[in-house]
């Protein structure tokens, strides 16, 4: 039986629609003037659908942006489907999944969002064998997990994770502290503004501090940014960024940092010509150099072998 048989056509104000129940919410950070300026223009192409509350109220099931964008464009009136209060959640998490697949599908947070309601709602052998192959999700391992791990963090992390400024390795890192010790680590690389690889670097060298030394995060911030205090002043916010990176891999590595520092003194000492670089190996995990000779032409790679076999 198709589900529109329960639903009925409305004429209602979207902005007596509880857009705040997060009961079939899924998350979406863009930017919806665009769906503004279409739902001012011609209204709804699509009808979302809504139920009632036991207390009378309505709440958005189906096309939450829609409702928000109609808020927006002041829409006072517009034809809705009312789905009959008796059909049961797992119906309505049903619609929700295939009514947004695509963006399920492409998006991480909205992958880890929906896949912790089908666990919510539904068997895992069901969630397994019904919904998982359409988002690229494996049906066994800890995949599903790690997904309704990070669907566990707070808006604010989400939307974090959104926008790239957090990679989901550093969303899942953060997903296993307090509340209060993630958002004071999401404070410190805003702060410094590193990018989201630098950030899980920084993040993840932090927590290792932080277990090895047996103390908080938020400890392990505070005396981080207490020593680069100690530094010079004067220094913009990219300089302080720089230092405060260095500051925190000699901290947790400091045999590494004392091996580049020597490395790097070392080759002031060398006159090279302009084509040739020295390099060291990867993360010093070894004592071999590698010495780079840059030619132009095939005519001069030629010649410069030619000198270095001589």
């Amino acid at each position: 039986m198709s589900w529109r048989q329960d639903t009925r056509t409305l004429l209602i104000d979207p902005g007596e629609i509880d857009l705040s129940d997060r009961a079939y919410y899924l998350p979406c950070y863009e930017d919806i003037d665009d769906l503004v300026e279409s739902v001012r223009q011609v209204g709804f192409l699509s009808q979302p659908v809504v139920r009632k509350n036991d207390d009378g109220t309505f709440i958005p099931v189906l096309g939450r942006r829609r409702l928000y964008a109609a808020v927006k464009a002041n829409l006072r009136q517009a034809d809705m489907l009312e789905i009959a209060p008796d059909v049961g959640q797992q119906t309505l998490i049903d619609l929700m999944f295939w009514d947004n697949l695509a963006r399920i599908r492409n998006n991480l947070v909205c992958t880890a969002v929906m896949t912790r309601k089908l666990t919510e709602v539904f068997e895992i052998g069901l969630v397994a064998e019904k919904y998982l192959p359409w988002i690229v999700v494996p049906r066994k391992g800890p995949r599903i997990e790690r997904l309704k791990l990070l669907a566990s963090l707070d808006e604010r992390f989400l939307r974090a994770l959104w926008h790239g400024k957090i990679i989901e390795k550093t969303a899942a890192l953060l997903a296993g502290l307090t509340h209060e010790e993630r958002s004071g680590m999401l404070d410190f690389i805003e702060y410094f503004g590193w990018n989201a690889n630098k950030a899980s670097e920084i993040l993840q060298s932090i927590h290792d501090i932080s277990v090895l030394e047996g103390r908080s995060v938020l400890a392990t911030i505070s005396e981080a940014s207490a020593m680069l205090e100690k530094q010079r002043q004067d220094s913009d916010i990219v300089e302080k960024a720089i230092r405060m990176r260095t500051l925190i891999r000699a901290w947790k590595a400091r045999d590494l940092v004392r091996e580049e520092i020597s490395f790097e003194k070392w080759l002031e000492t060398i006159v090279l010509l302009p084509n040739v670089q020295l390099r060291h190996a990867q993360s010093f995990e070894s004592q071999s150099i590698i010495l780079e000779i840059k030619a132009c032409s095939k005519d001069q790679a030629a010649k410069l072998i030619e000198k270095l076999n001589g």
